[in-house]
């Protein structure tokens, strides 16, 4: 059982890369990103879960936190590469806390972060995602390569989740 991260659209902002796409678990989708800050976007490629490390608790750093209060949240659920990934790591799914972006990790907008929460916290831990496949939309592949989907190319990019 597991997850995916579906990168729909890539950008660069202040020279740093950065991506846009959901992740699916399940029949249910959350709005993510990935990347603007230090190297990057999460790299294509699968990754194992480990749901037995996940880190919670509002003694956490603001980049892995939403809210405030009563209402803040904080997680961090690692993710570990079953590839070579140039060197990189650290990567996890966490809420996008205080500014737009990370380092590489999944980030999650504040609504889709508790939602996704809630939705981690109703399953048994055996029950929780052990893997993840982060993918590009076939539309995403195309203009990363430079190229302009034709019209037929593009209604099947659409399709492509």
């Amino acid at each position: 059982m597991g997850m995916k991260f579906v990168i729909e659209r890539e950008e660069t902002r202040n020279g740093k890369k950065g991506a846009h796409g959901t992740l699916h678990w399940d029949s249910k989708t959350y709005e993510a990103l990935s990347g603007f800050y230090g190297r990057g976007p999460l790299p294509v490629g699968n990754y194992d879960v480990k749901t037995r490390n996940v880190v919670t608790g509002n003694h956490m750093e603001e980049p892995f936190c939403v809210g405030s209060g009563d209402s803040k949240l904080c997680y961090f659920i690692p993710l570990e590469p079953r590839f070579n990934a140039g060197g990189r790591d650290g990567f996890g799914i966490h809420p996008d806390g205080n500014v737009e972006g990370s380092e590489g990790c999944i980030a999650l907008p504040e609504a889709d972060a508790r939602r996704f929460w809630t939705d981690w916290m109703a399953k048994d831990l055996a029950d929780r995602p052990t893997d993840l496949a982060v993918e590009k939309q076939a539309r995403a592949r195309m203009l990363a390569e430079g190229a302009e989907p034709d019209e037929k190319a593009q209604g099947a990019a659409d399709t492509d989740a």
